[in-house]
């Protein structure tokens, strides 16, 4: 109930009013949920809590919690540690400072450095160290006010790990002198995390009305690894000159970022493609808000860093898209070529037969937006398809073979995964998923109560040789993939037939259950299993075997999943464009994102979205560079001192093509690095003929031309 109460507390204080959160007011009479490491209890399965106890009306009047902390002379790591384990809140971003007050009643014997430090624990082994206070500091005896902010650090921290997890617990760490130890009592009260200004931001655009005169310059603000959506080269081949700004990850600012509105007009449109917005300044927004809607266009790219994965989505941008989005769900599966929605000029003439998309957002058009282009095989929403092995060796389906409505829901096996040392089929493992999840990340699937019965009803179809029918639960609500456990249920392995049959069981949640999704699985060797066949699921029930209502989402399978792929908007005078994928292109480039098609629909979205006719034509797709360098003398290893920096095909979810591998081998050339570092020699030997392999050789190949050295499968020689 205290949890429920404190998240309570939580979403009033992000998503209202800043208010701040108490992680404890001591209100209790006894500690609830304080370990110290001097306890005698700490590591034995008890709370460690020994030696803490709750004092009323120790500080002005206030509770306040006492520990005792005893850090002996002779201990290898001369610290102590005070924890409690929080209800998995927010990570630091979303903070601004955490407060409370102390008393220390000795100061001697601890460090001069890191002797008073928060810790905020993010993982087993990830945390971030900021000190409270500094022992000169101190007034022993005395009462007095700690404020840590998370806005500033004083040395660099690993913001990919420690700045944006949830944080799972909070320490107070005390570091003694080596051979001193130190022994005194810190009491704490009053301790509360004060949340970032409420996303209520608010932007009246300053319009300054421009008049449309074609397309001839650009401003390009793009991922620093998403060449894969061609943007850039499908300008440049319609005689646009684009002026290029990278966003180079989470650490830094978008640099040369246009300083006012007359700079910013001086181009006809702007291509925000697989930005973050988060390193983007309150200005910079409003800036780009005031160009639309002045009469400015924007190409806003959805890759895998944006939209509802991205650190931060101020509410003006948002409100500028033709769709909405939901905070932190990730891509789904799409595998399916795009479709023609709705006739326009920008896909007047487009061939019917366009290439596949692996993955993209879970998109809602506004009211009046216009879908030009959408894909997905009508999946059902509120279902998910999990594979062991390739991500197409199944596919998930609506099918209009129902027990009862319009559709069910049908997992289709297409492929056997391909072993790849061997070259040969190997397997099939599919589970059809009932529960918004793919098998793998679970937090949007429903949420179990610990230690709890629940029973299950379905009607099954098929020709599958066999059904085994479980639960894929996680121990935590973010519900990541090293937080899986396999749940049994009551139900024997099912042999479907050609007609519909009904199904029940029951299985039960373990107490460290958080999250669930019902599993139906198909499975077995190259040798035996049929590929080809179906299962069919539908009328689907969950609920809590005490009684309750149907748990189930969209249980009949009647809600269609399929995503925009191309969106059009208008935002005051300007126009928007969003177009929606993620351009993998690991074994193959016969991909949407490739071809000629893609490049022309591109071309002419560009032109609509600057106010000019749509008039691009077959512009040219994709094509495959060799590494055709001219060989260089060896390297002197007598007098060369290699500068290592990692390259890397892919980042941030893409991989690169030639131009962008050239570009960043050049760009480390001139900040001084000889030598490049890439992990993976292995997917050499793998599979030569894939494309993420010969983008390795090609990056290898030129940097070797540039005098530059290589070093293979980094990773490795950095853990040692």
């Amino acid at each position: 109930m205290r949890t429920l109460m404190m998240l309570a507390l939580l979403s009033l204080a992000l998503h209202a009013q800043a208010q701040p959160v108490v992680v404890d007011d001591f209100a209790s009479p006894q500690p609830t949920g304080w370990q110290v490491s001097g306890s005698p209890d700490y590591y034995k399965g008890g709370f460690g809590a020994k030696g803490v106890s709750i004092v009323p009306s120790a500080d002005d009047g206030k509770p306040s919690l006492r520990a005792a902390i005893h850090i002996r002379a002779d201990a290898p790591t001369p610290a102590c540690w005070l924890t409690k384990t929080l209800p998995s809140l927010p990570g630091l971003h979303r903070w601004e400072r955490l407060t409370f007050r102390f008393k220390l009643t000795s100061i001697a014997g601890l460090a001069a450095d890191k002797a008073l430090l928060c810790r905020f624990r993010t993982g087993p082994t990830t945390f971030a160290d900021l000190p409270f206070a500094q022992p000169a500091q101190v007034k022993v005896g005395e009462w007095q006010d700690a404020c840590v902010r998370f806005d500033a650090f004083e040395k660099p921290v690993n913001i990919y790990i420690n700045y944006f997890e949830s944080l799972k617990e909070l320490t107070f760490r005390f570091g003694a002198e080596q051979d001193k130890g130190f022994d005194g009592e810190f009491w704490v009260s009053a301790i509360r995390f004060h949340a970032k200004s409420p996303p209520d931001w608010k932007h009246e655009p300053r319009i300054t009305p421009r008049q449309a005169s074609g397309l001839r310059r650009a401003l390009l603000i793009t991922h620093s690894a998403a060449s894969f959506y061609f943007v850039r080269e499908t300008m440049e081949a319609l005689g646009v000159a684009v002026d290029r700004r990278l966003f180079r990850g989470l650490h830094f600012p978008v640099f040369g970022f246009p300083g006012g509105t007359t700079e910013l007009f001086n181009s006809e449109m702007i291509a925000l493609v697989d930005v973050d917005p988060y390193v983007l300044t309150r200005g910079q927004v409003e800036l780009l808000c005031d160009y639309v809607a002045g009469g400015g266009g924007l190409l806003f790219v959805a890759g895998p860093n944006t939209l509802g994965m991205a650190k931060s989505f101020p509410r003006p941008l948002a409100e500028m898209l033709p769709v909405t989005f939901e905070e932190r769900r990730p891509l789904i599966a799409v595998n399916a070529a795009p479709r023609l929605a709705a006739a326009h000029p920008v896909t007047s003439g487009l061939g019917s037969e366009l290439k596949l998309i692996t993955k993209a957002h879970a998109l809602k058009p506004k009211a009046e937006a216009v879908v030009l282009l959408n894909a997905g095989p009508r999946t059902p929403a509120g279902w998910g398809l999990y594979s062991g092995g390739g991500r197409d060796d199944g596919v998930l389906l609506l099918s209009e073979d129902a027990h009862s409505g319009r559709h069910s829901a049908v997992l289709e096996t297409k492929k056997f995964y391909v072993d790849p040392k061997t070259g040969k089929p190997s397997f099939i493992g599919l589970k059809l998923m009932q529960g918004d999840s793919d098998g793998y990340v679970g937090s949007r699937a429903y949420p179990a109560k610990p230690s709890t019965a629940y029973r299950f009803a379905f009607w099954l179809k098929g020709d599958a040789p066999q059904v085994k029918v479980s639960v894929t639960g996680w121990k935590t609500d973010e519900a990541k993939p090293d937080d899986r456990e396999h749940l049994d249920t009551s139900l024997a392995p099912l042999k479907p037939t050609g007609a519909w049959q009904r199904h029940e069981g029951t299985f039960t949640t373990r107490p460290e259950s958080r999250r669930f999704a019902l599993a139906f699985q198909v499975s077995g060797s190259a040798a035996t299993f049929p590929l080809g066949t179906k299962i069919l699921v539908d009328d689907m029930e969950i609920a809590e075997a005490a009684g309750g209502p149907n748990l189930a989402a969209n249980p009949g399978a009647e809600e269609d999943a399929s995503v925009p792929i191309l969106t059009l908007g208008a935002y005051h005078r300007g126009r928007v464009a969003l177009l929606n994928g993620h351009p993998e292109v690991v074994d193959t480039v016969d991909y949407f994102f490739t071809t000629g098609e893609y490049r022309t629909l591109l071309g002419r979205t560009c032109q609509w979205l600057a106010g000019q006719e749509p008039t691009a034509q077959r512009l040219a797709s994709y094509a495959p560079v060799k590494a055709d360098f001219p060989p260089v003398p060896p390297l002197d290893k007598g007098k060369f001192f290699p500068l290592i920096s990692w390259l890397g095909t892919d980042g941030g979810g893409h991989l690169l093509d030639e131009r962008a591998l050239r570009e960043r081998v050049d760009d480390l050339w001139e900040h001084g690095f000889n030598t490049i570092a890439i992990g993976g020699l292995g997917r050499f030997a793998r599979d030569p003929s894939a494309n993420h392999t010969r983008l390795l050789d090609y990056a290898a190949r030129y940097a070797q031309s540039r005098g530059m050295a290589v070093i293979f499968e980094y990773e490795h020689l950095t853990n040692i």
